[in-house]
């Protein structure tokens, strides 16, 4: 009995707990500061609290599939996003329906597998061509475009960024306009039409300065290095190069700050090969530092599971030890219950004996009396 008062107050205390936490908040907090795991077990501990309601719990699966598509763990991040797919497609949440299929195409372009986002991608479109929202439109379109661009089908993703471009330009204020038009000029790239990609650059990287958006300005910035270098302007190459490795590594951008000291080590090869050289060491260190993180990522993730898992078992276990005190408590209560009834049958029938018994001893009293009087009616003189 000990035991089981002690499993109840801890549930109650874990649920009582559960409920004054916005799981939501902590976990989008943590994600934002690219602390992806920790997101990941605050996400993981919301959906297992079983104090968020379904709208709430899917809110949390947006933070997981991004959270492991961050750490590369696809397989996990396209689950999560399913989910989030499924639940807009079968509640009719047309709003939410187009984020979560603009983040199934992102997850699969990020994971290398494009030709898997190309329906997401249209679909997201269709949709947000319904629900008429210019913001949503056009990151719809944007997204057609990169999933384009990673197939190699340029003059398709050209096709879509210019309508992404053209809302923006129309409905939207500079700062989405430079992200299409930063957007844009992968395609023109790829095309080679490079001074239209140049202008595209050019003005993102001023809206982007402006507006003090690092990490955008980081990328632009490498965009245009690689602009200039192929113009064959290196100076211009070179200090883009250098503002962009001093963005990523303010922003720990380590992917990014590996492909800039390459494209540096390149630039310098010829003219500077000591500190091309250099540039090659560091992109080299990056890359065991990378390596390195994935494998801490994977740790981590696998402590995390493993927790979740156990945790998940615990509150299952304190589930069904308060399912059979339950049980436990009604059948006792059913036994009372019968006990009960069958007392107040017995009763029952006691009394209604006792009353037949008193009703027959009443009419055998009452024959008697009238036998008597017969009797003696018959033996009076007067008969």
């Amino acid at each position: 009995m000990r035991k089981l008062t002690a499993i109840l107050l801890l549930f109650a205390s874990y649920a009582a707990a559960a409920d004054d936490r916005d799981w939501y908040a902590e976990a989008e907090a943590l994600y934002y500061a690219n602390r992806y795991p920790e997101a990941i077990k605050t996400a993981l501990e919301g959906v297992s609290s079983g104090s968020v309601d379904e709208s709430g719990t899917v809110d949390l699966y947006s933070i997981l599939g991004s959270s492991y598509a961050r750490l590369g763990a696809f397989d996990k991040a396209a689950d999560y996003m399913n989910r989030c797919y499924e639940y807009d497609k079968a509640s009719g949440e047309v709003k939410g329906l187009t984020s979560s299929l603009i983040n199934l195409a992102s997850m699969y372009v990020y994971a290398g597998e494009p030709d898997l986002a190309v329906n997401y991608a249209l679909e997201a479109i269709e949709n947000e061509r319904e629900v008429g929202r210019a913001d949503k439109l056009a990151m719809a379109y944007g997204k057609a475009c990169d999933v384009y661009h990673a197939l190699g089908r340029d003059s398709t993703a050209l096709k879509y960024a210019n309508l992404a471009v053209a809302i923006a330009d129309k409905d939207l204020d500079e700062l989405p306009q430079a992200v299409r038009r930063s957007q844009r000029a992968y395609p023109l790239e790829a095309l080679e039409r490079y001074g239209e990609a140049l202008q595209d650059l050019l003005f993102a990287e001023e809206v982007f300065r402006s507006r003090d958006a690092r990490q955008s300005l980081g990328i632009v910035c490498f965009q245009l290095a690689q602009e200039y270098g192929r113009e064959g302007r290196r100076d211009l190459e070179r200090q883009y190069l250098r503002e962009a490795a001093g963005i990523t590594r303010e922003l720990s951008d380590l992917p990014l700050l590996q492909k800039i000291c390459r494209r540096m080590a390149i630039s310098l090869q010829a003219s500077d090969p000591a500190q091309a050289y250099l540039y090659l060491e560091e992109a080299s260190a990056l890359q065991d530092s990378i390596s390195r993180s994935k494998s801490a990522n994977a740790l981590e993730l696998y402590n995390i599971e493993y927790e979740t898992a156990r945790r998940e078992q615990t509150i299952s276990e304190q589930k069904f030890e308060l399912l059979k005190e339950r049980r436990r408590r009604g059948a006792l209560t059913g036994i009372a219950l019968a006990l009960v009834a069958f007392a107040a049958l017995i009763t029952v029938n006691a009394l209604r004996t006792r009353r037949n018994e008193l009703r027959l001893k009443a009419s055998n009293d009452q024959k008697d009396f009238l036998f008597r009087l017969i009797s003696h009616d018959l033996y009076s003189p007067a008969a």
